[in-house]
């Protein structure tokens, strides 16, 4: 019997205060604690396999070098909306999420890479997606799950007890994307630091010590060449 070959997915954290507080609001205010996502994030390709005979350093570079030319990404947090899973047939209440040109400059040249055949340069795909979305990422709608596997009339009825909820408003707000996360067998693999245009691995990841070196290095990329702060009245 042949190995399975590993399941990978690639998604983005987002470490925003507000976004974990409405998660924990709507579990409380709703009772859905085991149907509230935890653990915010946005999926940019779900589940995908490479083909037999790509090792895994093809892919890692793939995403570095569509990666390399930015030191962050920013994507718009945008109000809620409802999902439609129409392969399983559930429902999912979430945030929408419009992303922006330097994240779209970087995501669909990706998906290209990955799932399609090219004549220039000539080359084959190098992975299987499983989701037509991830193929032709034009069609997906990027979210932030707040709910999940709702059946329809749950939905709905989450859906207008929300637009009502004095403590559950939706938000506007763009953030910065700093790392990359590529999963494989459904854990965290390794994560592509953006402002280091670095792979991290294992306890690398989760490290404070790197985290604070990521931030160092956002925070030289993000500021105007030649700016200098106004520092009267100081």
């Amino acid at each position: 019997m042949s190995r399975q070959r590993n399941c990978y997915n690639l998604h983005v954290t987002v470490f925003d205060r507000d976004v974990s507080e409405i998660a924990r609001r709507t579990a409380g205010a709703f009772r859905l604690g085991h149907r509230v996502q935890w653990y915010p994030h946005v999926t940019v390709l779900s589940h995908f396999r490479l083909r037999p005979g790509v090792p895994e350093e093809r892919l890692l570079q793939s995403i570095a070098e569509r990666a390399r030319p930015f030191a962050f990404l920013p994507l718009t947090i945008d109000g809620f909306f409802l999902l439609a899973n129409h392969r399983d047939g559930n429902y999912a209440i979430a945030h929408r999420v419009i992303p922006s040109g330097d994240f779209t400059a970087f995501w669909h040249p990706l998906a290209e890479d990955l799932f399609h055949y090219r004549l220039f340069p000539p080359g084959a795909p190098i992975a299987r997606a499983e989701n037509t979305t991830d193929i032709y990422p034009e069609k997906k709608s990027l979210h932030i799950t707040i709910a999940r596997y709702l059946c329809r009339d749950e939905a709905d009825a989450l859906w207008q007890a929300m637009q009502n909820h004095p403590r559950i408003q939706p938000l506007a707000r763009t953030v910065d994307v700093l790392r990359l996360t590529l999963g494989r067998n459904m854990r965290i693999h390794a994560e592509y630091d953006l402002p280091r245009r670095t792979w991290l691995f294992g306890e690398e990841i989760f490290s404070r010590l790197e985290w604070a070196k990521t931030a160092d290095a956002y925070e030289e990329q993000r500021t105007p060449p030649g700016f200098v702060p106004d520092r009267d009245g100081c």
